[in-house]
């Protein structure tokens, strides 16, 4: 008769497996919390909103100068002065000069087509 011979070493072998799928699994659903937790807290602290926010400004700093150099040009070209322009779009010159300077402002793009079609209707010339 041939006797089936079991190793000892399987059920050992099956804990061990179970064991390193679970420490996978404990592994996994801390990595998921640890998200969760930054992406809450993203949102509610002011701080990490105001630092996304400076970074991003930092990132499109040399656009926006460039940009408001281009206006400020455009706008000097036309010989409008910025209080007569700010006044005729309804925000303030600060606003104007804050663009002009490259600062990050409120709906920027639709303050920069505004002015470009003014200064455009005042007989400017467009720059592109």
């Amino acid at each position: 008769m041939s006797e089936k011979v079991v190793s000892i070493f399987t059920p050992k072998e099956a804990k061990l497996r179970q064991k390193a799928e679970r420490v996978n699994m404990e592994d996994a659903l801390k990595i998921m919390f640890d998200d969760f937790s930054n992406k809450l807290q993203n949102m509610i602290l002011p701080a990490r909103r105001q630092t996304r926010r400076v970074v991003y400004a930092a990132n499109h700093a040399a656009e926006w100068q460039a940009q408001g150099a281009e206006l400020q040009a455009l706008r000097e070209a036309s010989g409008v002065t910025r209080s007569a322009l700010a006044k005729s779009l309804g925000v303030s010159g600060a606003r104007i000069a804050r663009l002009e300077r490259g600062e990050p402002v409120r709906d920027a793009r639709l303050l920069r087509a505004a002015i470009i079609l003014f200064l455009e209707r005042k007989g400017g010339e467009l720059i592109n």
